[in-house]
């Protein structure tokens, strides 16, 4: 797809945080062959990316927004220093316009791969934006992001038989495992965001022992990252 008259000195850059693994053939299809393939991802909690040896694991820990930060200092380095002229950067984060638009103006060319939603607002900042396959996801539904991915992390990890967690701790775990609180989410509180997903999350009526679970059939259908 991005492979027509590119130069030898390529670098694949990639989002494990936003991007979904199973995306990793369509990726390598879509981008050329370069010295540098690299995935930054929180390793510990999302490992499906580590099983594919095509990709340099960059782990970027816990930290809310380190795969990002580590991705864009990377390819500034690689341009200013390495001399990398032509990047794919993959991922669906919109913030990622600023890194793309900076490379351009260091002349390089810039590619991006994503998801459906958000070819629109990131496709002008690169040179050519391509759509991640996406056939299984319902018309009618929420995309889990990677805020839900987030949230079902936190809640996996506190589950027992599949019961879920205590809604009131939902806040302190985020805040704990990913530093998130309030003020990063598009909603005034926690349960006003999950109940706008109900084909991602189960939420028991409000009380001080009300759980609250993740739909397993949601994510699945709903996975484009």
């Amino acid at each position: 797809m991005f492979h027509e008259s590119t130069p030898a000195r390529t670098a694949l850059l990639i989002d494990g945080d936003n991007i979904n693994a199973k995306h990793a053939e369509a990726i390598l299809a879509a981008a050329p062959t370069g010295q540098v393939a690299r995935v930054y991802v929180d390793a510990a909690h999302v490992q499906n990316w580590r099983h594919l040896a095509a990709f340099e694991i960059i782990h970027s820990g816990q930290h809310k927004n380190a795969s990002d930060i580590l991705l864009a200092l990377d390819a500034l380095e690689l341009a200013l220093t390495g001399g990398y002229n032509y990047f794919t950067l993959v991922s669906s984060d919109t913030d990622f316009t600023h890194l793309a638009r900076r490379l351009r103006k260091y002349r390089c060319t810039v590619n991006g791969l994503g998801n459906r939603d958000s070819s629109g607002r990131l496709g002008q900042a690169f040179d050519r934006f391509a759509e991640l396959p996406c056939e299984d996801a319902p018309l009618a539904s929420i995309t889990a992001t990677s805020l839900d991915e987030k949230i079902r992390t936190v809640i996996a990890m506190g589950s027992r038989k599949a019961r879920g967690i205590l809604f009131t701790s939902l806040g302190a775990k985020m805040l704990r495992t990913h530093k998130i609180t309030l003020a990063d989410i598009p909603d005034p509180t926690w349960r006003t965001y999950v109940t706008k997903r109900p084909n991602l999350y189960e939420v028991d009526p409000p009380s001080r022992g009300a759980y609250i679970r993740f739909l397993k059939d949601g994510f699945r259908a709903n996975s484009c990252e």
